[in-house]
Formats: C-alpha cells, structure tokens, sequence
C-alpha cells in the first residue's frame, strides 16, 4: 500500500478501540470528531483578538477622552497661520 497523508490524529482512527464512540457524529470529518472529543481543553487562540481589541479600546479611548479641547488662541493662530500662505 502507499503511504497516504491524511489530518485523522494518530490516536483516532476507526480500528482503535479508544475510538468506540467515533461513529457518533455521522458525517464529520475526522478532525472533526477528534475536537469533539477534546473539550475539556482551552483553546489559548482567544488570547489574540482580546490581545489587539485592548490596545485598539485603548487608543480609540485616549483619543476621545485624553486629548484637551482647542483652545481660542489656538484656534486664532492657525487662521493667522493660514493666511500668511494666501498672500
């Protein structure tokens, strides 16, 4: 026979005796089964949309609330500084 490769774990496959309740999700591949049976674990993967949503709530958060109003002056020095470029 050839060697084929495939994504069923070494552990599970239909001849195994572990694998007694393979056959109860019908129609699932075998990856899938193999996550079925696989729970209890904690999938660490969420650490990283939670890790780019802080610094992003952050920022936007900084930007709304940690910049200071603009001032009158400043507002008259930027249309001063403007108008030296028009003539």
């Amino acid at each position: 026979m050839s060697e084929t490769a495939h994504d069923t774990p070494a552990d599970i496959s239909p001849d195994s005796s572990s694998g007694a309740d393979l056959n109860v999700g019908a129609g699932l591949t075998a990856r899938q089964q193999a996550i079925r049976q696989i729970h209890d674990v904690w999938n660490y993967w969420i650490i990283y949309p939670f890790g780019a949503w802080v610094p992003i709530t952050a920022a936007f958060g900084w930007s709304v609330y940690g910049t200071k109003p603009i001032s009158e002056a400043e507002i008259k020095r930027e249309i001063e500084r403007q108008a030296g470029w028009r003539q």
